[in-house]
């Protein structure tokens, strides 16, 4: 779309709204009016805004459509989910010009979350060194938690980030999943040659709704859709391995302090293990889809 398309390549030329006003010798208001959609640009304001992309009227025009036809939206529970001939865009709103503003945030939270983990692996490793001989159990669950943030640290950098468009190119599999957590459509593509997956859960009277679109717009097939039971799928086993193996060592000491400290090790352990194994499936995965795409 055209709000869309001169948004994207200002971001990608690094201006902001007031350098392409300057550059262009338009005015702030109406360059704000074109990215918000609030007006139809007229051929003069689209050859000024092309000059000052150093583009053609034709390459701007070629850019901004990209042969990509937009064809409808579904409402997730706290998403939307943009369908167009060649890519999907991922938005927490209507407005599909907004999906950049999306990616900055999405950007600035995986960041923020990065900053928390790479604060706490120094910390939880320098406490199960000095507590490995005084306090094995203090020792042992500072290392549990090392390994958990810095597995969930590497598996979210290599496979959580990216943009919040996909191209249908690179879309390997789309799912209509009814799961423990709520139905779910669960995208899984190739990003920058990595595995990628998303999810996104709506609300089940929009179930047979989605279902319908997805087929029609030849995102998914029949043998994608599990909505005949319950899937627990990894989340859901990791909650039930944390529960019994906190029901049976909760006992196994007589100080509660000491018995926690196991606990919470043992089950820190065991998602770290869980995050590891996803690692490992992501990048067998990212190897066998690049070769075949």
């Amino acid at each position: 779309m055209l709000t869309e398309g001169v948004k994207e390549l200002r971001k990608a030329k690094g201006f902001s709204q007031e350098e392409l006003a300057k550059k262009s010798g338009l005015s702030l208001r109406t360059i704000q009016r074109v990215e918000n959609g609030e007006s139809q640009p007229t051929g003069e304001t689209l050859k000024r805004i092309s000059s000052a992309f150093d583009l053609t009227l034709d390459e701007l025009t070629k850019w901004i459509n990209n042969g990509d036809v937009f064809k409808k939206t579904i409402k997730a529970k706290n998403e939307y989910l943009h369908i167009f001939d060649n890519k999907l865009i991922i938005s927490t709103t209507d407005k599909i010009y907004d999906s950049v503003g999306d990616y900055e945030k999405s950007v600035n939270n995986l960041f923020k979350t990065l900053i928390v983990f790479l604060v706490f692996i120094p910390i939880f490793a320098v406490l199960a060194t000095l507590f490995y001989n005084s306090n094995p159990h203090l020792s042992f669950c500072a290392s549990g938690f090392t390994l958990f943030f810095l597995s969930m640290a590497i598996y979210i950098i290599l496979f959580k980030s990216g943009t919040t468009v996909v191209y249908r190119n690179f879309i390997k599999r789309v799912r209509l999943q009814n799961t423990i957590f709520g139905n779910a459509i669960i995208i899984q593509y190739l990003d920058m040659g990595r595995f990628k997956r998303r999810s996104l859960f709506v609300t089940k009277d929009k179930f047979e709704t989605i279902k319908k679109t997805l087929l029609e717009e030849n995102l998914s097939y029949n043998i994608d859709f599990k909505t005949d039971r319950k899937t627990i799928g990894y989340e859901g086993g990791l909650i039930i391995a944390a529960f019994f193996i906190t029901f049976f060592t909760k006992n196994l000491f007589e100080n509660f302090a000491i018995s926690g400290m196991w606990v919470y090790g043992t089950i820190s352990f065991t998602l770290s293990g869980l995050m590891l194994f996803l690692i490992i499936k992501g990048l067998i995965l990212s190897y066998i889809w690049s070769k075949n795409k």
